[in-house]
């Protein structure tokens, strides 16, 4: 495989995992647009379909997806997080 086949591969890969863990998350893409900074259905869209999420949104994707953030970059181990625990404080 070259290295442009790979970079393909990774791309495909990871625009498909995107999709993934939007709909695992039961979200719509104007919901998660919001959720990452309030931008637009259409601006959001693109990180579905052409475009890779920018680093600095990867982190905030994960935490509204619910997803791992190794899954989502490398398609390897668990796919979701455990379910975080709200404690309220007294």
């Amino acid at each position: 495989m070259t290295t442009l086949q790979a970079a393909s591969a990774f791309k495909v890969g990871f625009l498909k995992r995107t999709i993934r863990a939007r709909e695992y998350a039961d979200l719509s893409q104007a919901e998660l647009g919001k959720l990452l900074g309030g931008m637009a259905q259409n601006k959001y869209e693109k990180y579905e379909n052409r475009s890779l999420l920018p680093h600095a949104l990867i982190e905030t994707f994960c935490l509204a997806t619910g997803v791992r953030v190794e899954w989502l970059v490398t398609g390897k181990g668990e796919m979701a997080r455990a379910p975080v625990r709200v404690v309220a404080s007294r």
